[in-house]
């Protein structure tokens, strides 16, 4: 009986109540006769329909209706009564059930003694029936104009013109021949701005379109981000005893999207067919027979994986039915899950990866904050680290501005640490301080050539806005570059560093050289210029050494991978010995000459970077050991450095170097050159560049990328590096 007036809902707490209450006498049987006498009862019918026991246990929380319920109101007569009693509607939208059960049994006698829980039911379907829906709240104002989406939205154009374009068919021109619809998805880490792109779409594009085609097009937002209450309902109506009477899987899910749609509506408690919810905000939005309704379905992931995929494809199926005039569009974390529901269900894929934008966004929060950015160098850094993530800028970093009165005039360690809190917050990201698993990983892979981190194969670091991709133009098209968010490099840091006394060795070690990196590279550009250079290099390779550990066999090449390599490192296999030390891996002695070279050697063969105070006058500003893998030989590598001249003598630099190697060749070390700089390597004397290892300007942020994007890259290493890497432009708002 409920099944026939449209009753989806039956209290799960119905049989406790029914036995609770007295049976009508008047509506109670005659006994039977005991034995062989006939059973004069109509025979209980099969149980096929999907509120029966037998089809219930297939459902989830659904609670069978008592047969013995089942003709206790005709259902023609109810709804004859509900249209003909005088005043019935008023009555029935404003009465309480009580005197709603009153006034039936005075039209059926006896109802009213047992029957409240069934008409409890029947009048707040009802009553939800009756409740007008109106047109949805799209809630589609964008936040921000410097969103700049512009490819991304010229993509999704293209994708709804291609549907509902030229075709006197809506949709028939771009249908493939299996018929299946193409997903289209736009995906991106956490605060990319999937949303912001929907919503521009939404408000901006979608009505220019409509005008332009001539067809009428409207756009509906559901979020299912951060769960919340859509994610609440969706999950409640799915699995709950409200769509009980859609016995399959799909039917299932679609009838709680579809009360996803009604909600938009005004449409709170109401479950319909997927088909009669989409028909009935056709309609409140006037959109007709030929009207195209564009669903936009923002972080479906956050479903789960098994049922975003399978929830993707209940759509897309209905998509496909309605030819052009009902068209989905998601978004996801992660590229891969859209491309895996594509595979899966044999369907084309449209989606964009956004990524982010440019690295100077930052100086669209006002002037009064690009000149407090130029004026303090850590406030210059924090901007760099946020990498250009849009709502790291225009949430986290704007949001940290107003909490603190003293952030723009005097950023200090404390204020810069809550600012970075406050975007990892605000963000969502989490990087656990003392675990040092992501992070000597990620640093790992710049040495050894592993790429389970970088490639992020199966999504976790994406998942959790860890992992950053930058898109740039090359010579031999489009690339990316990933970086691990440099902001939660730094947060890590500085918390791990706090807790010293309890976190594992290689934590410590990482993390303390980690600081001194990113201090060193608060000082490029100032008057101690080339030292500040110098150290975020040798503290990077401390990093490098605490991450890979002793023992781990790797090339020579390959940890100068982006260089060019003498003979020396070609083919030359290598490991490290990390000394145990609880809080660095750098030493500085006085001087490589000869009262001090002794002790340089004692410490490399233990595994230190030896720096030398007087690194400008003996020509080497850092050793760095290695030891051969199979004899394990000590190998050094004497690195100099410059970053500051155009035009550098390489000649005179190695000759001021041979002094000092020279004294580590007479102690029986092998010795080689390595070269950073801003200049090119054809100014390097040829019989120099056969054993040395090369790193020009684009080479050393290559090779440096795995601290994120610093000063020492967009202020030092000039145009030859800005050439290959174009979003390392560090433009001003005016230019």
């Amino acid at each position: 009986f409920l099944y026939f007036i449209g009753v989806r809902a039956v209290p799960a707490s119905l049989p406790a109540v029914l036995k609770r209450m007295p049976a009508n006498p008047r509506r109670q049987r005659e006994p039977q006769p005991e034995g062989n006498a006939a059973d004069t009862r109509p025979p209980r019918p099969e149980a096929t329909h999907p509120l029966a026991p037998e089809a219930a246990a297939a459902t989830t929380e659904v609670t069978p209706v008592p047969y013995a319920f089942a003709g206790v109101l005709n259902v023609g007569e109810f709804r004859k009564l509900c249209a003909d009693i005088p005043d019935w509607k008023d009555r029935f939208a404003t009465a309480s059930v009580g005197d709603i059960v009153v006034a039936l049994d005075k039209v059926f006698p006896g109802i009213g003694d047992a029957k409240f829980a069934i008409l409890k039911a029947i009048v707040d379907h009802h009553r939800n029936m009756r409740i007008p829906l109106h047109p949805p709240d799209l809630g589609l104002a964008p936040r921000s104009e410097f969103y700049d989406r512009a490819e991304a939205l010229r993509f999704a154009e293209q994708y709804l013109r291609d549907l509902v374009g030229e075709s006197p068919l809506l949709g028939e021109a771009s249908r493939p021949p299996s018929g299946k619809s193409g997903i289209f998805g736009v995906s991106g880490i956490m605060g990319i701005g999937k949303t912001e792109f929907l919503k521009q779409f939404g408000s901006n594009r979608v009505p220019k379109l409509s005008a332009a085609l001539g067809k009428k097009i409207h756009a509906i937002y559901i979020t299912f981000s951060g769960g919340g209450t859509t994610y609440d309902d969706f999950e409640r109506f799915r699995l709950g005893s409200a769509t009980a009477s859609f016995a399959s899987r799909d039917a299932r899910a679609k009838a709680a999207f579809g009360h996803l749609l009604l909600r938009q509506c005004g449409g709170e408690k109401r479950v319909e067919s997927f088909r009669h919810a989409v028909q009935l905000v056709r309609g409140v939005l006037g959109l007709g027979e030929d009207g195209v309704l564009v669903v936009m379905v923002d972080e479906i992931g956050t479903l789960g994986e098994e049922a975003s995929l399978f929830l993707i494809e209940c759509l897309m199926s209905e998509m496909d039915a309605a030819r052009g005039r009902l068209i989905f569009m998601f978004t996801h974390l992660l590229h891969t899950r859209l491309a895996k529901a594509a595979r899966r269900w044999g369907r084309a894929l449209n989606v964009f990866p956004l990524t982010p934008l440019d690295i100077t966004v930052w100086q669209h929060l006002g002037h009064k904050f690009e000149a407090a950015v130029r004026e303090h160098p850590r406030l210059m850094q924090l901007c760099l680290a946020c990498c250009g993530h849009p709502r790291a800028i225009f949430e986290g970093l704007e949001e940290a501005a107003e909490r603190s009165s003293t952030l723009l005039s005097q950023p200090t360690a404390n204020e810069l640490f809550a600012a970075r809190e406050r975007i990892m917050i605000m963000c969502k990201f989490r990087l656990e301080a003392g675990s040092d698993g992501d992070v000597a990983l990620w640093f790992r892979t710049a040495v050894t050539s592993e790429t389970e981190v970088e490639h992020d194969e199966d999504g976790r670091l994406s998942a959790g806005g860890l992992l950053h991709e930058l898109e740039y133009e090359s010579l031999t098209g489009p690339q990316t570059t990933a970086l691990f968010f440099p902001v939660a490099l730094q947060q890590w840091a500085a918390e791990t560093c706090s807790y010293v006394n309890v976190v594992p060795q290689r934590a410590r070690l990482i993390a303390h050289h980690l600081r001194q990196a990113y201090d060193a590279d608060v000082v490029v550009g100032g008057g101690s210029a080339t030292q500040g250079m110098d150290a975020v290099m040798f503290h990077f390779e401390a990093i490098l050494r605490a991450a890979v550990g002793v023992g781990k066999t790797f090339s020579l090449a390959g940890y100068y991978r982006p260089g060019l390599h003498g003979r020396k490192a070609e083919g030359r296999l290598v490991k490290l010995n990390v000394p145990p030390e609880l809080h660095s891996l750098v030493l500085t002695i006085d001087s490589i000459t000869m009262p001090f070279v002794d002790n340089a050697i004692e410490l490399l063969k233990r595994g230190y970077i030896v720096v030398s105070k007087a690194r400008g006058e003996c020509g080497v500003e850092y050793l760095a050991p290695f030891r051969d893998a199979h004899t394990s030989q000590l190998i050094i590598a004497y690195v100099q450095c410059d970053f500051v001249h155009p035009n550098v003598n390489w000649t005179a630099v190695h000759e001021r170097a041979s002094g000092a190697t020279k004294l580590l060749a007479d102690r029986g070390c092998e010795v080689f050159p390595v070269v950073y700089t801003a200049v090119d390597q054809s100014t390097v004397p040829p019989d120099m560049l056969a054993d040395v290892v090369h790193l020009t300007a684009a080479e050393v942020f290559a090779f440096t990328r795995p601290l994120g994007i610093l000063r020492l890259h967009v202020e030092q290493l000039g145009d030859a590096a800005r050439s290959t890497y174009p979003f390392l432009r560090n433009r001003s708002v005016s230019q």
